[in-house]
């Protein structure tokens, strides 16, 4: 056992010893520098960043704004793999990713990158729109939970999309946008706008959108001829719309749609999607554990809980034609209260006026009954005396 610990602390010596006296707590070795959990809080020591590094994983740092260029003013050509994740990044320059031609994959997931006009970042410099637009290789990029969560989804979701307009994504086969609040893919489309994120990238091929806000796609079927997965789990989809569908459908190499883990609504506008998933053989083959699939709500409310797969489509109702009996019921709900109350309040009235109702009914009791005695006097008298009635009467 001794022997062993020996040999891995002498083994991390050396590779530890194989860097430069800048990166003394990292790893190197085989043109890989690997600074995992270093905690570093300057960014000057990337600048002697060995020139033939293939592979930089640069993890775990407090680096909330990164230097342009990242690595200085020489020129990396050897490095093709980069990991910023998990850095606390908060502002990237426009030049920050400069001087890297040759690099393919770019990890920046789990920092905090705040995305904006100059304004809306108190006059801090922020996230430019060209950041990517210098990496004319790169083919895997990670943003998963990249971005901020300081300012509202809706308007950074704009500048989402002007980034990828002006970047260089032509050789991009792989994006993973998981957990950045997306509530839609491109927010100009209703505006007239015909552009689609994804014709910058006419080679994706496996598209990672889990974990956001969307409820529908609105993307171009002709940008996505080579998508092959497509991940929209666990995000806020009602049901597929008529155009998701077909758009989905008519992409050619399509193997994987994940749609688990949403909010179906069954009623009759998921007629078609839930049709498509029973009988659709394309469906039954690219959707995962498509059998699964549930309704979080239904109308009727019987197939809620339900299993897609199981829910008889014909039998299906709008929630408009169920808003009327709701209402009644409400209203009969709120009459009752109302009543209720009345009853309750006009029992307290009585109670603490008990005395005082009780003299009123007592007199008025008394003068029923004095009145009632003067009439039976009268009908005696007019008995007795039959000629006082007659002149009476006269």
């Amino acid at each position: 056992m001794a022997l062993y610990v020996f040999l891995v602390v002498a083994a991390q010596v050396a590779l530890s010893a194989a860097c430069p006296a800048e990166f003394h707590t990292c790893q190197c070795s085989d043109h890989v520098v690997s600074c995992t959990d270093t905690a570093f809080r300057s960014t000057k020591m990337l600048q002697y960043l060995p020139p033939d590094t293939t592979k930089a994983v640069l993890t775990g740092n407090n680096w909330t704004e990164l230097p342009w260029p990242l690595f200085g003013e020489s020129s990396v050509e050897a490095l093709t793999w980069l990991d910023l994740s998990n850095n606390k990044i908060r502002h990237l320059h426009g030049h920050t990713l400069n001087r890297m031609p040759n690099l393919e994959v770019l990890y920046l997931g789990n920092n905090d990158i705040f995305i904006g006009s100059r304004s809306e970042t108190h006059n801090i410099s922020s996230l430019h729109t060209r950041i990517f637009s210098n990496l004319p290789k790169l083919k895997h990029l990670n943003l998963a939970n990249a971005f901020t969560e300081d300012l509202e989804s809706s308007r950074y979701v704009s500048h989402i999309h002007e980034i990828f307009q002006e970047s260089s994504f032509r050789s991009l086969e792989f994006i993973d946008l998981t957990g950045n609040e997306l509530s839609v893919l491109n927010p100009h489309r209703h505006q007239g706008e015909d552009h689609d994120i994804f014709c910058e990238m006419p080679n994706i091929a496996v598209a990672y959108l889990m974990h956001n806000d969307l409820t529908y796609l609105n993307v171009k079927p002709q940008c996505l001829q080579k998508l092959s997965q497509l991940r929209l789990d666990d995000n806020k989809f009602p049901y597929l719309r008529n155009e998701d569908i077909d758009a989905l459908t008519s992409l050619p190499l399509l193997d994987v749609l994940n749609i688990s883990n949403n909010p179906f609504a069954c009623d009759c506008h998921a007629r078609n999607f839930i049709d498509w998933i029973h009988n659709n053989s394309r469906a039954a083959r690219i959707i995962p554990q498509r059998e699964l699939l549930t309704c979080d709500t239904a109308q009727p409310d019987i197939f809620a809980g339900r299993r897609l797969v199981d829910v008889e489509t014909r039998l299906l109702r709008c929630p408009e034609q169920l808003t009327t009996r709701p209402r009644h019921r409400v209203s009969y709900a709120v009459l009752g209260v109302m009543l209720s109350a009345i009853f309750v309040l006009f029992g307290v009235v009585l109670y603490y006026s008990r005395k005082q109702v009780a003299a009123r009914l007592l007199l008025l009791v008394r003068r029923s009954r004095y009145h009632s005695l003067n009439m039976d006097a009268a009908k005696l008298r007019m008995h007795e005396n039959p000629s006082e009635s007659t002149e009476f009467d006269v």
